[in-house]
């Protein structure tokens, strides 16, 4: 197996976008910021802390969006060999999507010993090579199921303290600091446990709750709006016809 064209703490220009297509190589990529990525032909969100694989064959094409401040920072590594393949395949990670790793204490130490191991290419260079790709892997492996559990189980830490209190005007931005993630980071991972975004799944139980209190309470329809968290009269009535089929008028009735 072989190292290929590798950095450390790349801090790139605003707007830049590097569009590679490699053939043998495997693309391994730590980001310390906010960046963007292809994936299934469309551009998608990473973020600080994330991992990115690429297989052999598939665009590695990173970028940030045109407004941004500044470009993206990341460590990256090609790595060529059916050994890197077989490692993958014993110790899987996921390949072409973003995962946490959190930490650029795994990728950054490897590229830095694959630096002084190809500086001084000594006897045995390629086995020695092969076993600390084997260390990269397998910690990688252990890592990315690790945070994914720890977040998942921030988030739903977070939703139990939304849902003992639906009725609060809660932001997208209040719901993220209950774990201290950005309101972009807490929607992807709120939908990727929960299979729906923070306000429709608030918004979802507040109707609960509102079709609760027509049922079985004669509170008037704008106090029952007002104590499930809906503000706006207007509002409260034009969503729970989308959810419910019927006005709250109609549906008490």
């Amino acid at each position: 197996m072989e190292a290929g064209y590798l950095g450390i703490h790349k801090s790139h220009a605003p707007g830049f976008f590097c569009r590679r297509v490699v053939g043998e190589e495997f693309f391994f990529g730590y980001f310390e910021t906010d960046f963007l990525y292809e994936r299934d032909g469309q551009l998608v969100q990473g973020y600080p802390g994330d991992m990115l694989v690429i297989p052999p064959g598939k665009p590695v094409y990173l970028g940030t969006t045109a407004d941004a401040p500044a470009g993206y920072t990341n460590d990256w590594i090609y790595l060529s060999g059916k050994e890197v393949e077989g490692l993958l395949t014993r110790y899987p990670i996921p390949l072409g999507v973003a995962f946490p790793l959190g930490t650029p204490a795994i990728l950054r130490p490897y590229i830095e010993n694959v630096i002084r191991e190809d500086s001084v290419r000594m006897p045995g260079h390629p086995d020695q090579l092969l076993f600390m790709t084997g260390q990269l892997i397998i910690t990688l492996h252990r890592t990315c199921g690790r945070e994914t559990a720890q977040e998942h189980s921030s988030v739903e830490k977070a939703r139990e303290v939304i849902m003992r209190a639906p009725e609060k005007l809660w932001t997208l931005e209040q719901m993220a600091q209950l774990c201290s993630y950005s309101p972009s980071r807490f929607s992807a991972l709120y939908k990727e446990r929960f299979g729906v975004s923070p306000k429709q799944d608030l918004l979802e139980v507040r109707v609960e709750m509102a079709s609760r209190m027509l049922r079985y309470t004669d509170l008037p329809v704008t106090e029952i709006a007002n104590l499930c968290g809906f503000r706006n009269i207007y509002y409260f009535s034009k969503y729970f016809k989308i959810a419910q089929g019927q006005t709250p008028t109609q549906y008490r009735k």
